[in-house]
């Protein structure tokens, strides 16, 4: 067939071919649906059912063949002369082992963002670039951010379709957690490049293909045992393949689950399924559809003061959690299921185009509970009244700290007291929902258990055009509309043995005594009695839409590579009230105004091929995007209200680099720098002395991310190779931002136009700079060996705007002491660790057809640092009286220790 081919191809030749059957190395079957692409060049081809493929190629002198099959990238070196058409023969590809396998692929959910938007370990977005696989696999648990980018900098499609969340703009990983075996087929462009299916952000893009044709044919059946935030999972999955009558069919279900994780007080119990169909209709139009979710339910787990991890011996003391019936319960459960229903077609005209078209339908819930609680003593283990820090008297402060050490209880939420305080409370509540003699008497919940609740729904529309004019110019474009509506509310979970919770607002209650109207959470339902289950405190919509359009153009000369890019789109939002809150009567029921703005975007690059091994780059992108609804709104719990003068977010930046490729020595270096101008930030916090949650808002935020990239990789013999990375950044704010800071129960501010001095204060989030020196070893005999030692560094803990005002160091003696540890922000400091991998391939004898078992085990920070910092956040309170920084502590995360993943697999 080869041979008839390549006779076919020589008769209309006009420029060098290249042929060959592509060969899986142990199984010596052919292997179809491979793609072979020249190193450099947009071209592609896959390989038929009989491996075989044939390709037009630039540089037969100094050819690098890229060959991707199932997220592995393998690459061979040619130096071909004379002939138009070669015949390469076979081309032996490794059998996969999974190197990469699923314990790299464990989505770990972040307890620091109440909507739910997961923090990932770079995982998805790896490579076989040794700098963006390390940031993934070895920096990603250390909360390393790459140039210190949220996801929100980054585009997020799935099967065609743009899926970051519109209210703040990050990808929800969690919607498709615990289906690794269907999510391998990824396509990642790092940083600002040429992408084909978006216009992507600063931080580039990702594609998930989710086409049941695309998925390995496959039954495959996973165990996995770790300490982490699970303890088991199981894992199974169905793929037929592209079958003869042109269906394709995908079923993958996994079970993840932990009665207790890494941190005391924690749980996991996850699902997640996923179903994909195919229908080729015919060489020119593809159907799929895709149901997919991950139904979960997580204890989630406290940032704590040092003192608190001091008193409990432990950095990984948890406040949320207490003993209910001598078991752990814990006060913070996390529940999400976010389905995802994906119909794509894909019409190919022509050998060079291809027209995709995704309908995207979305509808599920996001919740996390915690306690609430009326004219009753705050009930969190941790409240800084209580602890021993806060006693003048030393004696008695001894002795707080070692009833508090001694006892794990006293650390822990009392579910006990709490049942008992409802019990006795019996109360008569009068004109229950507005109605004159409507009194109802009964047990008035002192405690309670709410869930505060995101649910959303998304519609999205979109399209997709790739278009190769000819072998050196490539058009690109794309359209979307995105609508979503973001349901946030509260609900009774558990009246912990009471009756009924009434819809009032307690802070109004204490600062409005005798307004009967003030402290109605609704005024369309006076003296609302509340079960479980029912809504109360808040009820709104965020409403969002989206709209775009965006083109792209490449040219693929002889030494150089070009690209230029533009996108423009509209967004639009606005708040709808449920409940008429009796505050603000007039300002929370119905639509509120609604924001308009117009976004644009235009990025370009150019790559200079000295030869076939050395490359120079450079590329730079200027965008806006319209500031997230979450930010935008003043206090979005109880009225329609937005901030001043809100203005687009502006993000400009480049990059420029060197990259050598040899086949055993490759290196690259990489410069940045980013600039975000005029950012909006919403951060809302209970205010014990004003009775009242507080709401601070930043706007004129101005950030720059600059730094290097480096990376070495050297074979030192075959299956043997070195490697190190560094990820130096520098990541500052830029501006003094302005601060206006609200109350939810008063229409008074407490701050307008207040001057942050933040500028050159670091930006918080994870490690500015990691190091990883690293070795592998892949054995012909199918068994892999991987061990990195890393170093992190600058860890800055997230800064208190208001200690970074005039009225913080009013009456202080510049440059004293007292006036440099109220400036001042905290470094962690530095911390080193250990990860090491093992896996091993077995092909089993004696059944019809191949049957592979692997196995694998890695352990992460095998020295057991349990000092490493890995974040935190100063408390957004401070002591404008006495000056004492210590009063509100700092509250931080540590690097879990020694903890390790064992993998089982067979597939077949």
């Amino acid at each position: 067939m080869l041979c008839l081919l390549t006779s076919t191809i020589h008769s209309s030749a006009q420029s060098t071919i290249v042929a060959g059957t592509v060969i899986d190395d142990l199984t010596n079957k052919v292997v179809a649906g491979a793609v072979v692409s020249e190193k450099g060049f947009p071209e592609n081809i896959e390989t038929d059912e009989g491996g075989v493929f044939s390709l037009t190629v630039h540089e037969p002198a100094s050819l690098t063949l890229v060959i991707v099959y199932e997220g592995r990238i393998e690459e061979f070196q040619y130096q071909l002369a004379g002939e138009e058409i070669h015949n390469l023969g076979e081309i032996r590809i490794r059998h996969a082992i999974d190197p990469v396998d699923d314990q790299f692929f464990t989505i770990s959910l972040s307890d620091d963002d109440a909507s739910g938007s997961d923090n990932v370990s770079g995982i998805l977005t790896a490579s076989r670039d040794i700098f963006e696989s390390s940031a993934a696999y070895v920096f990603g648990p250390a909360r390393f951010r790459v140039r210190g980018y949220d996801s929100e900098n980054s585009q997020m499609n799935v099967n065609g379709a743009p899926m970051n969340d519109l209210e703040i703009g990050r990808v929800i990983w969690s919607n498709w957690g615990g289906l690794n075996d269907v999510t391998r087929n990824r396509e990642t462009h790092f940083g600002v490049s040429a992408i084909p299916f978006t216009f992507g952000g600063i931080g580039g893009g990702i594609q998930l293909d989710l086409r049941a044709s695309k998925q390995r044919a496959q039954k495959r059946f996973t165990y996995s045992n770790t300490n982490r935030n699970y303890s088991n999972r199981l894992m199974g999955t169905w793929s037929s393949g592209l079958r003869p009558d042109g269906w394709a069919f995908t079923i993958s279900a996994s079970k993840r689950w932990a009665q207790e994780g890494y941190i005391d007080g924690t749980f996991y119990d996850g699902y997640g399924y996923f179903v994909s169909v195919d229908k080729k209709i015919n060489s020119k139009h593809l159907l799929n559809f895709v149901a997919l979710g991950a139904p979960t339910s997580r204890g989630r787990n406290s940032a704590a003061t040092q003192e608190m991890f001091e008193i409990a011996s432990s950095n990984y003391y948890n406040s949320y959690w207490g003993y209910q019936n001598g078991e752990k319960r814990n006060s913070r459960v996390a529940k999400s299921h976010q389905p995802i229903f994906n119909l794509r077609h894909d019409w190919t005209p022509s050998i060079n185009t291809v027209l995709t078209s995704t309908l995207v339908f979305q509808k599920g819930r996001y919740g996390t509970t915690a306690l609430d609680w009326y004219n009753a003593h705050d009930p969190r283990p941790d409240y800084y009244r209580r602890l021993p820090s806060l006693i003048d008297d030393p004696g008695l402060a001894d002795q707080v700290w070692n009833k508090l050490s001694d006892n794990e209880e006293l650390r822990q939420v009392q579910w006990d007291r709490m049942y008992d305080a409802n019990r006795i409370n019996m109360s008569t509540i009068r004109n229950v929902d507005g109605i004159p003699g409507n009194d109802v008497t009964g047990k008035f919940s002192q405690y309670i258990v709410e869930e505060r609740r995101y649910d959303n729904t998304r519609f999205i529309a979109s399209t997709n055009l790739q278009h190769i004019v000819n072998d050196q110019f490539g058009i690109y474009a794309g359209a979307h509309y995105s609508w979503q509506k973001n349901h946030n509310y509260k609900l009774v979970e558990d009246l912990l043995d009471g009756d009924f919770y009434v819809n009032w607002d307690k802070f109004a209650k204490q600062d409005f005594p005798n307004d009967a109207v003030a402290i109605q959470n609704d005024l369309n339902h006076p003296n609302q009695l509340v079960k479980e289950g029912e809504v109360f405190g808040y009820d709104f919509d965020e409403n969002i839409q989206d709209y775009g359009v965006w083109g792209q153009a490449t040219w693929t000369l002889p030494q150089f590579d070009i690209y230029a890019g533009l996108s423009a789109s509209q967004t639009k939002f606005w708040r709808t009230g449920h409940m008429k809150n009796g505050k603000f009567p007039d300002n929370s029921f119905g639509d509120s105004e609604k924001f308009d703005f117009f976004n644009v975007g235009a990025k370009g690059g150019i790559t200079y091929k000295i030869d076939g091994r050395n490359y120079l780059s450079a590329s730079g992108l200027y965008q806006t995007r319209a500031p997230y609804i979450r930010n935008a709104m003043v206090s979005s719990r109880t009225r329609n209200e937005f901030v001043k003068n809100l203005e687009q977010e502006e993000v400009y930046g480049g990059e420029a680099g060197y990259t050598y490729s040899a086949p055993y020595f490759k290196a690259r270096i990489t410069g940045y720098y980013t600039q975000f101008n005029d950012g909006t930030r919403t951060r809302s916090f209970y205010h014990d002395e004003e009775r009242s949650f507080v709401n601070l808002t930043m706007t004129n935020i101005d950030k720059t991310h600059k730094g290097l990239e480096m990376a070495v990789e050297g074979t030192i013999f075959p299956g043997f190779k070195l490697h190190g990375v560094a990820a130096i950044g520098e990541y500052r704010y830029s501006s003094r931002p302005v601060a206006t800071i609200s109350q939810d129960n008063n229409a008074e501010l407490l701050a307008e136009d207040l001057t942050i001095y933040a500028e050159n204060y670091y930006v918080a989030g994870g490690p500015q700079k990691a190091y990883t020196i690293g070795a592998s070893y892949r054995s012909k005999n199918y068994w892999a060996f991987y061990l990195n030692v890393n170093y992190f560094d600058d860890v800055w803990i997230d800064f208190n705007p208001i200690r970074r005002t005039t009225e913080a160091v009013d009456l202080v003696e510049e440059g004293s002491s007292l006036w440099n540890s109220i400036l001042e922000q905290e470094n962690t400091g530095g911390a080193m660790t250990v990860n090491a991998s093992i896996f091993k391939s077995f092909l089993l004898k004696g059944f019809e057809e191949n049957v592979f078992l692997n196995l694998s085990f890695s352990v992460n920070n095998a020295l057991n640092n349990q000092e490493f910092i890995t974040g935190g956040y100063e408390q957004l309170r401070f002591d404008f009286e006495g000056k004492d920084v210590d009063r509100f502590p700092s509250r931080y995360y540590y690097f879990q220790g020694l903890n390790y993943y064992f993998n089982a697999s067979i597939r077949f």
